[in-house]
């Protein structure tokens, strides 16, 4: 077994509280693809047509000026994360985070949905960009958030401008918007994201007195490009000394080779998360 297999199961089974964080490579083994990347996007013919990458579409400007085309964009997104089930690597995120003594929370940068899916409790998920499974409206006519049980379009394949009716605020009648985090987004809704971090810190300030306190990060699939999901990761141990953090990812980045806290491990979520299960398996046997 690998030195840093080992590592790792070692510290997940001493935890006593464990943190899992989640960014879009956590998505790829769901068949939902890394938005970010240049390959995804090359599959999409009308946005290559016009020029326009993920930082253009997911942009609350289109949502005033063009917004056919931003509900037909992200009802796109939204066919793909709900047709896409979540890969069998968050169920083992799942038990290794019950089996923890004082608890545990997922904070992930993906809008997906899919922890919850999978069954972490809508409450222990910080979704630090929001979510695509809630709505707010656009002019922000007042703090509601509501759940978006459906979304049905019709969108124009060739130009993926969606036809209207468009989803309406339930309160005042006007254009709603999903309630995530887009680039130069000052309108996006946080407080639910706030109040569960909140809720984390107490709950983490909590368990940090007990004396067998012992905290453990698992991060998956959290990028440089936009470091939210890395830069908590890290931000942990920088608060909590004795934490480690087992980091996920088939980038190398050489400086995590450097810091004995960080145990990383090249390769993709859902491979390394059931090498991981079994590698615990055959120790326990």
């Amino acid at each position: 077994m690998k030195r840093e297999y080992q590592d790792a199961i070692a510290e997940i089974r001493q935890s006593t509280y464990l943190v899992v964080t989640a960014g879009t490579g956590m998505c790829v083994d769901s068949n939902i693809g890394d938005i970010f990347s240049t390959t995804f996007w090359a599959t999409h013919d009308p946005l290559v047509m016009r020029g326009l990458k993920f930082e253009h579409c997911a942009n609350l400007k289109n949502f005033n000026d063009d917004p056919g085309f931003s509900w037909g964009f992200y009802s796109h997104l939204y066919r793909l994360y709900t047709r896409g089930l979540p890969h069998a690597g968050y169920g083992i995120l799942k038990q290794w985070a019950q089996a923890a003594k004082y608890g545990y929370f997922a904070f992930t940068s993906n809008v997906d949905g899919h922890f919850q899916k999978s069954g972490f409790p809508d409450d222990r998920v910080i979704e630090c960009h929001g979510s695509m499974m809630n709505m707010q409206c656009l002019q922000n006519c007042t703090e509601d958030i509501w759940p978006l049980d459906s979304l049905d379009l019709t969108m124009d394949p060739a130009t993926w401008v969606a036809e209207p009716p468009l989803p309406a605020c339930r309160n005042c009648g006007g254009l709603a918007r999903p309630n995530l985090m887009m680039f130069r987004d000052w309108g996006w809704l946080d407080f639910r994201t706030d109040a569960k971090e909140k809720a984390f810190r107490r709950e983490l300030a909590q368990a940090k007195r007990n004396e067998d306190f012992r905290l453990c990060v698992v991060e998956v699939g959290a990028g440089i490009r936009i470091p939210t999901v890395r830069d908590f990761s890290e931000g942990l141990l920088q608060q909590f000394h004795q934490a480690k953090l087992i980091r996920i990812n088939p980038t190398v980045v050489p400086e995590d080779h450097n810091n004995p806290r960080i145990i990383s491990i090249h390769d993709g979520a859902l491979k390394v998360l059931e090498d991981l299960a079994a590698a615990a398996e055959q120790v326990r046997s």
